[in-house]
């Protein structure tokens, strides 16, 4: 028997039209005071991205999935909105189930890591690291122009070339670093990413578990949830959009409207 799998059909432009898949995770306090990861994942076309600033832009159209469990089933729903597509762009975390994951299935993608998620691990071993603050200032911001504009490989040689930290923690966090960067190095091109169009940071999923579902959870409707619902909620599928109006959302334009208005865009 030849099991055939189930995906959704783009038209053929827009399946040769770059598209970018951003994934990532945030904890949620459900009922009995319990957090749980739900996992988000966003995909938009490249054209649907529109700056409105030097520094900023606005996503137009979208489509989400989301789920409340373990990556394995929140990755088979994720798939059926990219199965179809011929050039992707996947940016995320560090997460190795997401490398893995898109290694394995989309070997063609392009794969970034997000910018600032990598910045960041650098700013952190710099604070330990640093203990004179104009010193830690000026290799940070050394480093990101670097980052940004050449990758990782000689932030990688920069952080071999440090003197040995006294702290042994100190040390074990630099040697952490320099292993997180080489094993990431060829997702953080970021230099040539620019070139070519491509985003580098990862804000609009980011933003989307901000205004796709943490502000839905916050409203005051939402301390009545059963659980049985509030899990529902996280494993349906959102597809938000500006030019139609989707069935699957008649339920949520009714009583998240303040979210997930069908006018609205998503910033980052």
């Amino acid at each position: 028997m030849v099991e055939t799998k189930i995906f959704h059909q783009y038209s053929e432009q827009d399946k040769n039209q770059l598209h970018y898949a951003m994934l990532d995770g945030a904890m949620y306090l459900t009922r009995g005071d319990k957090w749980k990861e739900a996992k988000m994942g966003r995909i938009f076309k490249a054209t649907d991205n529109v700056n409105i600033s030097e520094k900023r832009g606005v996503v137009t159209k979208s489509q989400y999935v989301t789920h409340l469990g373990n990556h394995k089933e929140f990755l088979s729903k994720f798939e059926y909105y990219l199965d179809d597509l011929r050039s992707l762009a996947i940016i995320a975390d560090g997460a190795k189930w997401i490398w893995n994951w898109a290694g394995t299935y989309y070997p063609d993608a392009t794969q970034i890591l997000d910018y600032y998620h990598a910045l960041d691990h650098l700013c952190e071993f710099a604070t330990n690291y640093f203990k004179d603050n104009n010193e830690r200032t000026t290799w940070i911001e050394e480093q990101a122009e670097t980052l940004i504009e050449e990758g990782a490989d000689k932030i990688i040689d920069c952080l071999r070339g440090l003197p040995k930290s006294t702290n042994k923690k100190t040390e074990k966090e630099r040697l952490k670093l320099i292993d997180y960067y080489t094993k990431n190095r060829k997702r953080m091109r970021y230099g040539s990413f620019r070139k070519r169009g491509l985003l580098i940071g990862s804000g609009a999923i980011e933003s989307a578990h901000r205004t796709v579902l943490q502000q839905r959870m916050k409203l005051r409707a939402c301390s009545k949830i059963t659980s049985g619902f509030y899990e529902h909620l996280l494993h349906t599928y959102f597809v938000k959009t500006t030019h139609r109006n989707p069935a699957m959302l008649v339920f949520f334009a009714a009583s998240v409207h303040k979210i997930l208005s069908l006018n609205s865009r998503t910033y980052f």
